[in-house]
């Protein structure tokens, strides 16, 4: 019964194989950095509180408040103080005693201003996006709000554009968007001047990107000299005592944070890392070392067992650049072969000491003061 138990827990503990770690494997270059960024910020606890807060008041408004389905009083009443609680959480008691005084006939209105006080927190202070497709979702919430675009831009294009082509003859716009960006193009035909000409990357992580910075380009232009252009203004902001400033530095809020670098690690050491973080975070067992042990087996089944090559090969690979000592050799093949490597020094994929160091390293970067350094400096 005990093992049957443990099987239960192993199966609900992440998968290397989930979706999740593949998606961060194939991240494009251009996005890369907030997408890594966006997997720190939504382990983050508090971000998760919010999230799974919002999650549920999307649901409870949809399946029960909008339809009147068995919705009272004494539901409200409980769902008010829910939402006293979160508040108070996050400091916000300057909402409270509305909510407290609300009735029943003000449920859509106080699910509202909750879902927006809580969207702007994430927005604010965690940087993430909330986004949903909850069903009835827009009468208690505006996704536009917070979308990371010029604000003329976004009211235009999202609100106003229908009305506006159809009172507008003279209006000619183009629209487009691919994997890598969204454009929009707008022209007056008799003042034959752009309205709107304007990039905006397309970025699929629900993180603030801060797509705030104009540099006004003629593409028609060579690809070299724009690129030296960009490249001129990017190391100029980069540089020590720097003329160009961000916003927390125009504005003198700029946190006083030292400077540590994110290893330079491949798309797939990067999910690879999550995945142990998160299996670290879900495991019920008590023994910390045990749980790296699993880690590694797992690791090791996936991967293989690291064998040392011999000086034949570790000559043969540095012609190509590859000063490993170890070459990998999967587990079915060892099993087959294991007199074979009688000899040999052999060792699990990754080591406990590496695991842990993975581990500490996404933990360090949950906290919201440290991945905001990823995207700042």
């Amino acid at each position: 019964m005990c093992s049957e138990q443990e099987k239960i827990e192993e199966d609900s503990l992440p998968q290397r194989t989930d979706i999740i770690y593949k998606e961060i494997e194939n991240i494009k270059k251009f996005e890369f950095t907030l997408a890594i960024v966006y997997e720190f910020a939504r382990r983050n606890e508090k971000v998760q509180l919010i999230l799974n807060f919002l999650n549920d008041t999307f649901k409870l408004y949809a399946e029960r408040i909008y339809p009147n389905n068995n919705f009272n009083i004494s539901d409200f009443d409980k769902l008010k103080q829910c939402f006293i609680d979160i508040l108070l959480t996050f400091n916000k008691k300057e909402f409270v005693n509305e909510i407290k005084n609300s009735v029943i006939d003000d449920s859509q209105r106080v699910c509202s201003m909750v879902v927006e006080i809580l969207a702007e927190e994430l927005y604010e202070v965690y940087y993430l996006i909330y986004k949903t497709d909850v069903t009835f979702s827009s009468l208690i919430y505006n996704q536009n709000r917070f979308i990371e675009r010029d604000p003329e831009f976004t009211r235009h294009v999202y609100e106003a554009e229908e009305d506006y082509i159809s009172e507008n003859e003279n209006y000619k716009y183009n629209f487009d968007s691919n994997e890598y960006y969204i454009f929009y193009q707008a022209v007056y035909k008799n003042e034959k001047k752009f309205k709107f000409n304007t990039f905006y990357p397309n970025y699929k992580t629900a993180l603030r990107d801060f797509t705030d910075t104009k540099i006004l380009l003629n593409l028609s232009l060579p690809i070299e000299e724009i690129l030296d252009f960009i490249k001129k203004i990017k190391n100029d902001y980069d540089a020590n005592n720097s003329s160009i400033k961000n916003i927390f530095q125009l504005l003198g809020e700029e946190i006083d944070m030292s400077p540590q670098d994110i290893e330079n690690m491949s798309a797939k050491e990067w999910a690879d890392s999550f995945f142990i973080y998160d299996y670290i975070k879900s495991s019920k067992d008590k023994n910390k070392l045990t749980k790296y042990q699993k880690l590694q087996e797992i690791f090791t089944k996936n991967n293989g067992y690291k064998i040392n090559k011999t000086q034949a090969e570790i000559q043969e690979g540095k012609k190509n650049r590859d000063n490993s000592v170890y070459r990998i050799v999967s587990v079915e093949t060892y099993e087959l072969l294991k007199d074979n490597y009688k000899n040999k020094k052999i060792k699990p994929f990754i080591s406990i000491k590496t695991l842990e160091e993975r581990f500490k390293l996404i933990d360090i970067f949950t906290s919201e003061i440290n991945y905001k350094r990823v995207i700042h400096n």
